[in-house]
């Protein structure tokens, strides 16, 4: 770079300049230069100054049939001004990359002032190869600035590899990242990529190229997802799965914007023993060659301090049962493992021990060496397996609940505040197991750990003085990041770790739980797992719920059994998905990968233009008739849950999108109702696949092929939930039913004459009584609509919502009609003598229910049950069927939302509505999950003539939960339809 200087006016070039700044960048070689990209004013000055300078350093001494390439960017797209010389660069990359020069547009003639022969320069007209006169492309880009400054970079293709040893493909799997501003935009993408992979165009691109490519791309998008794989085929396939909205094995999303740019780094919680397994971490042996070196230099140290070969402890066939060789190879490995994460660019913010943990956290954090580390467990390993007599055990009670029940069993003590409700009972082996006997009596959670030794106890204290003595002064240097103890009384205490603290750590309680709800409240939002396997993930999830930070993103590094380097990419990929910063991911994810030429997201126009009704979007592909059972019950659940049948992958198990019981029970009947048999709920609840189901059915009759199911339509949220529909009839807006969205009047609010806009109220979780829902959804219907005409309605629970509403709303305008859609008040329960009676009144039939359903015993402690607020109550039964019933976190979530909204719907007693009420009633008995007594009513009425005294009851076919869905929604919308007809005061439309 250098500048004009003093010349003739602001805008004229200085030739010398220019001549000694390319000489300068080009030295003596200048004549096998091949190409300049010229800054080319167009000018009748500025060109032929330029040109000269060229032709008399580059061009001097060329054979005429070697002259300087010329081309400018300004022919495809002008004057930038400052951007010019950036725009050239661009230009020319991409020329090397492409091993091609493009031709200069619009060129006819040069400028009459110019002789190019003579000056051994020539335009490149027309897309022509490098010359390469020096064997190596070779170009220079000139960029002049408007108040002087000459600008010259040269640029060389890298030198191609020798063709004699192509390079190895990289082993390690790949990571696909993919970002969108939009979850649909997302998919297509997704979708576009696997189509690319699928065709021929691809087949030239490796897919560590394809990964390396992709990841300089991302980091712009607030959504973002992942694929982990191996192969193309497999890749191929989970982004397929990502377009349909599917979940897959290799795919990793996040369903929620990135985390904040300031939001802090990831915690690393190093777990203690019982993580290991044989072979653990072997496999990145092969993989990951900084984890490779890691244990290779971890070799001696834990030679001479432990007696144990690192290599010989992760081996597929290695002997772990003793405490001497399974504790010093743990911590070799969480050492090799915390070295992996940091060659991807990962650090931690803050590090947690869990007991022997504690270790690898402090030499991770840089306040120990490996040395002094290897020293600390290898004595402290020694010195456990001479313990005898004693054992563990893992319970499902808050720590604070074991010293009333252990008042006979004075050798028990905490050794583990694990979570809320979780902790570790340490003791005599005897009296550990009459522990877990009382306790799984109760029905609670209880198990023996498979651990020879009463750790954090009274046994280890004889032991402290030779630890001491063997330990000699350990001379630790300040962490370089933030330490939660687990040891101390206060987790953000600074006591160095001395001999002391590492005999505290031995003997004291290992206070987990209060470590992890310090982060929390200091603003950790992620913690990952440096462990051979994720021992710790479920404590940490409690803790976090209970500290107030659910949404914490808790991520593991391997997992016993699995494919040790897919596992780590996993969590890797997990990370980035979830937007934690890692700078380095471009250039670390994938070492051996190239840039190649992935093709970029497509646009998606659509014409939004004034005065034209917006273009629809493109539809979906349309479906043959369903024929075979799998077919048919692919159709069959597509029309319940909402999804085209081309989105359910019939290997996928239905809880992963979203089944509840409710829907299970949906399902179940209108599989009876089309096949003359069903599955039992507890098959479809299990993780249940349509392929597994189908097979059940194989042998039922062949009937008529189902027609495809029409497009769902969940409406679009917002205030309310919008669902198509438009006219002058007064709008008819619905509440929730227990548990769900509005989302389920999707099909009614399609079969009303389309003449009334029909709106939904969702769930909400506070507030969480009826009159307080009712007021909220009156609140935002009198924000769309001020001062009615109104219709109100809802569905089971939704029916007592709406009512409540429409005696708020009557003060404020006309509510043309309260529309109750089997909507059951149940009936005086008798009292009960005791609050434990109630409680086994309200939760005896659900535990049948769930042995009969799943053949699992719930065992309920009815007299706690007696005890607690409703609110506690579900969630203490919920955790206990979580343990003894392995369920997805849907069905779960659903029961404790559906039980929660009908305790407030008992809870309420409805007030005198004299308005306009239509009641349509179910005329069969539902197959509920649950039968309950009270809701059972003969009565026509469904008790709701004592409130509503202007009630017209109307039949449908069919039970409770079949209304909403085909046949009997058809009924239903034609008989409400009917009802409400035409309106004269329905004139006004809805506020915008």
């Amino acid at each position: 770079m250098n500048s004009d200087g003093r010349s003739n006016g602001l805008t004229a070039p200085n030739a010398s300049a220019q001549r000694a700044l390319l000489a300068r960048a080009h030295g003596p070689d200048g004549r096998l230069v091949d190409y300049v990209e010229a800054h080319g004013t167009g000018t009748l000055l500025g060109d032929p100054v330029e040109a000269g300078a060229l032709g008399a350093v580059l061009g001097r001494g060329r054979p005429p049939e070697q002259p300087l390439l010329l081309g400018s960017v300004k022919t495809n797209i002008g004057h930038l001004e400052a951007a010019a010389g950036i725009a050239g660069l661009i230009k020319t990359v991409l020329a090397l990359h492409h091993d091609e020069l493009p031709g200069q547009l619009h060129f006819g003639r040069p400028n009459p002032h110019l002789d190019l022969d003579a000056l051994r320069l020539r335009v490149v007209t027309s897309p022509e190869p490098w010359p390469r006169y020096s064997g190596t492309a070779t170009a220079g880009v000139s960029a002049f600035g408007f108040s002087g400054t000459n600008a010259h970079v040269v640029l060389t293709e890298h030198p191609a590899r020798d063709s004699g040893s192509p390079a190895p493909a990289p082993s390690q799997p790949a990571v696909v990242l993919l970002d969108a501003p939009t979850d649909p935009r997302l998919r297509a993408q997704a979708g576009e990529l696997a189509r690319w992979l699928d065709s021929p165009a691809s087949r030239g691109a490796r897919l560590a190229d394809v990964a390396r490519t992709l990841a300089g791309r991302t980091g712009r998008g607030q959504r973002r997802a992942a694929v982990v794989g191996r192969d193309r085929a497999a890749t191929a396939t989970a982004l397929h799965r990502l377009a349909a909205g599917d979940p897959d094995a290799h795919l990793v999303t996040a369903g929620r914007a990135p985390l904040a740019a300031d939001a802090p780094g990831p915690v690393w919680v190093f777990s203690g023993y019982g993580a290991q397994w044989p072979g653990m971490g072997r496999e990145l042996l092969d993989e990951e060659p900084v984890f490779a070196a890691a244990v290779e230099r971890l070799e001696p140290v834990l030679r001479e301090h432990a007696g144990i070969s690192l290599r010989a402890a992760i081996a597929p066939d290695a002997d772990l049962s003793a405490l001497t060789v399974v504790m010093p190879a743990l911590y070799g490995l969480q050492l090799a493992l915390a070295e992996l994460w940091r060659s991807y660019g990962v650090e931690p913010s803050a590090v947690i021990g869990h007991s022997l943990g504690e270790i690898a956290a402090a030499v991770a954090a840089g306040a120990l060496d490996p040395s002094a580390g290897a020293r600390i467990v290898a004595s402290r390993s020694r010195l456990l397996a001479t313990v005898r007599g004693g054992t563990m055990a893992v319970v499902d009670l808050a720590p604070e609940a074991i010293g009333p029940i252990t008042r006979d069993l004075p050798t028990l003590h905490v050794a583990v505040y694990a979570s809320p409700e979780q902790c570790v009972v340490t003791g005599a082996a005897r009296e550990v197991a009459a522990l877990v006997a009382r306790v799984t009596a109760d029905g609670a959670f209880a198990r023996t750990m498979p651990v020879p030794v009463a750790g954090h106890s009274p046994d280890v204290e004889p032991l402290l003085e030779e630890f001491a003595w063997e330990l000699g002064a350990v001379r630790p240097t300040g962490p370089g990041c933030r330490r939660y103890s687990t040891v101390l009384d206060d987790p953000r205490a600074g006591d160095p770790y001395d001999t002391a603290y590492w005999l505290a750590n031995l003997r004291r309680p290992v206070r987990f739980e209060q470590a992890v709800r310090a982060a929390a409240e200091d603003g950790h939002r992620v913690f990952l797992e440096v462990a051979p396997h994720p021992t710790q993930a479920h404590p940490l999830a409690r803790t976090l719920e209970a500290a107030g930070a659910p949404d914490a993103l808790i991520v593991p590094t391997l997992r016993r059994g699995a494919d040790d380097a897919v596992s780590f990419r996993t969590g890797l990929a997990t990370l980035l998905v979830h937007g934690v910063r890692i700078p380095e991911a471009r250039e670390t994810l994938h070492r051996g990968g190239r840039i190649t030429d992935v093709p970029s997201p497509r646009w998606h126009r659509r014409r939004f233009w004034a005065g034209e009704r917006p273009e629809p979007a493109p539809a979906p592909e349309a479906r043959p008739a369903a024929t075979t059972p799998l077919d048919r019950l692919r159709t069959l659940v597509a029309h319940i849950m909402g999804f085209g049948p081309d989105r359910l992958d019939p290997d996928v198990p239905l809880t992963d999108l979203g089944l509840d019981s409710l829907t299970a029970v949906r399902i179940r009947t209108a599989v009876a109702r089309e096949f003359g048999a069903a599955p039992e709920l507890g098959v479809l609840l299990r993780q249940g696949t349509l392929r597994a189901v189908a097979a059940l059915l194989g042998d039922a009759p062949v009937a008529a092929p189902l027609a495809a199911p029409e497009e769902p339509s969940f409406g679009t949220p917002g205030v309310l939930r919008s669902f198509p529909g438009d006219g002058p009839h007064p709008p008819l807006f619905l509440a929730h039913a227990a548990g769900g969205s509005s989302d389920v009047y999707g099909r009614l609010a399609a079969r009303l004459d389309g003449q009334r806009p029909v709106l939904g109220f969702d769930r909400l979780e506070g507030p969480d009584d009826v009159p307080g829902r009712a007021r909220e959804f009156a609140r935002r219907i009198r924000l769309l609509r001020p001062a009615g005409p109104w219709v109100l309605g809802g569905w089971s629970y939704g029916g007592v919502v709406a009512q409540q509403t429409a005696r708020l709303l009557s003060g404020h305008g006309e509510v043309a009609a309260l529309v109750l859609i089997d909507s059951v008040l149940p009936l005086p329960a008798p009292p009960a003598a005791t609050p434990a009676d109630e409680a086994r009144r309200r939760f005896a039939d659900f535990a049948r229910y769930v042995r009969t359903t799943y053949g699992a015993d719930l065992m309920l402690p009815y007299e706690e049950l007696g005890s607690l607020h409703h609110t506690e109550q579900i969630d203490r039964v919920l955790r206990l069927l979580e343990k003894a019933v392995d369920l997805p976190a849907a069905v779960l979530a659903h029961q404790r939302a559906s039980y929660l909204d009908l305790r407030g719907g008992e809870l309420h007693t409805p007030g005198p509505y004299p308005g306009r009420t239509l009641l349509y009633r179910a005329t069969r008995q539902a197959p509920h999950t649950v039968r309950d007594a009270r809701y059972e009513r003969t009565d026509a009425t469904l008790g709701w003539d004592a409130h509503c005294p202007d009630l017209t009851v109307t039949d449908l076919p069919g039970h409770h939960l079949e209304l909403l869905d085909p046949p009997a929604v058809d009924a239903l919308a034609g008989e409400l339809t009917r009802a409400l007809g035409p309106s004269e005061s329905a004139a006004e439309t809805l506020e915008p």
